[in-house]
């Protein structure tokens, strides 16, 4: 089936395996969870390099 998507097959198992998180027949984190945790993580990575830049510049 994979190559007739034209992708890989570890692609397409990844694929099957979080429709059925999504679908509840599997437990893990939803979809709509993993892009939150995503744009959480990248909040934390911009506060931390904020928060770097504010200690250099009270060195000063």
């Amino acid at each position: 089936m994979a190559p007739k998507l034209n992708v890989g097959k570890e692609t397409l198992r990844r694929w099957v395996l979080q429709a059925q998180v999504d679908a509840g027949d599997r437990t893990g984190p939803s979809s709509g969870e993993l892009a939150e945790i995503k744009a959480l993580k990248s909040k934390v990575k911009d506060l931390e390099e904020a928060n770097e830049i504010l200690k250099q510049s009270a060195i000063f």
